[in-house]
């Protein structure tokens, strides 16, 4: 450790209340325990299990996602592999006003060593599964365990958004949030195959969520029958890893584009009209946002549904690139406008990039 790094940490060591494994096993054995555990380790460490009940939160996500998960008044004890992360980021929590913050002493391998249980992070159900992916040595283990541990918003239950929907599911995507406030029609059916005959009339946002139970029961749901507008996006998109936009609406995006950008959140803009279709991925980190692709957007233009096969094209390519994200793989369609033609059966791209005067996300802003 470099001598800064010493000090600070011993700043912390001093400052944050250390819980010893038989104290914890002792609290985590009473019927209505209080504590609630924070696993702070990444998805790469996995393969040693976890203690039951925790969290799966990797430190590196920390700041981001803590306060969706619990209260500032709630009893947290934190652990990693040792104790440096756990510590370090238990001072982190006291800052951002979690006063009721231990770390594990010793972090997992103290907890091992002593005799404790673990439980897998994956269960062998889940690993059979998803066992083509876990062979993927592009996703593996770790990658999958990423994609369980994953948020994902979908603004937008139409063309675009049903095939998102499922296939972020049957992926493995460990939480949906699905935003939609209208209800199923008969000429929906054609295009938005997420919802059927019995779902007419219906809200999407309940067509959908029962439609994703059915495929993946232990999926978790999270609905908002309502419209995306300035006064709900950032508090809502917050709490999310990644937004997809199936809105096919132009002010939508504008809202979307707005909150990501003040929230930091990467999100992936498709759009589709007749045959033809176009997706891109915008807001990651120091990439192009929405105004750096459009800065005077056109106008919504579409006067007519589009072909259906196109959408489900453009919400695949959407779902696609999701899960690159997530998985931190392959070459990320940030700065890159991928236009599809089912015309052609052709993919074409169009490069662009951030602007330091963008009014969205600029230097100036």
């Amino acid at each position: 450790m470099s001598s800064v790094f010493e000090e600070l940490f011993q700043q912390a060591r001093q400052s944050v209340p250390l819980i010893h494994a038989s104290e914890l096993f002792s609290q985590l054995s009473q019927k209505n325990p209080e504590v609630q555990l924070i696993d702070l380790r990444e998805a790469n460490e996995y393969h040693r299990g976890k203690i039951a009940g925790a969290i799966m939160l990797p430190r590196s996500r920390l700041e981001i996602r803590i306060e969706a998960l619990v209260k500032p008044e709630d009893t947290l004890v934190l652990y990693c592999s040792g104790e440096v992360r756990s510590i370090l980021a238990a001072q982190v929590l006291h800052d951002m006003g979690f006063h009721n913050v231990s770390a594990l002493r010793g972090g997992l391998t103290q907890w091992v060593a002593q005799g404790y249980p673990c439980e897998p992070c994956l269960s062998e159900q889940y690993l059979e599964r998803f066992e083509k992916h876990v062979k993927l040595p592009e996703v593996g283990i770790q990658g999958q365990a990423l994609l369980k541990n994953a948020r994902v918003l979908i603004v937008g239950l139409g063309g675009l958004g049903s095939p998102v929907a499922l296939y972020l599911a049957a992926a493995g995507i460990g939480e949906l949030g699905l935003m939609d406030a209208d209800v199923v029609h008969l000429s929906n059916l054609p295009r938005q195959i997420l919802h059927s005959t019995p779902s007419l009339n219906l809200p999407k946002t309940w067509s959908g969520a029962y439609r994703l139970q059915t495929l993946c029961s232990d999926l978790h749901l999270k609905v908002f029958n309502e419209r995306l507008h300035s006064g709900n996006a950032a508090p809502l998109i917050e709490n999310f890893d990644v937004v997809v936009d199936a809105s096919d609406n132009l002010e939508t995006r504008e809202i979307i584009n707005t909150a990501c950008v003040s929230t930091h959140t990467p999100w992936v803009y498709g759009s589709v009209s007749g045959f033809e279709g176009q997706v891109t991925l915008l807001n990651a980190p120091n990439g192009p946002c929405y105004r750096c692709l459009w800065p005077n957007p056109p106008e919504n233009l579409t006067t007519s549904g589009p072909l259906n096969t196109a959408a489900g094209i453009v919400g695949l390519l959407q779902a696609n690139e999701v899960l690159k994200v997530l998985l931190a793989h392959g070459e990320l369609l940030s700065g890159r406008l991928l236009l599809w033609n089912s015309s052609e059966s052709r993919l074409r791209e169009i490069l662009f990039s951030k602007k330091a005067d963008c009014p969205a996300c600029g230097l100036g802003t």
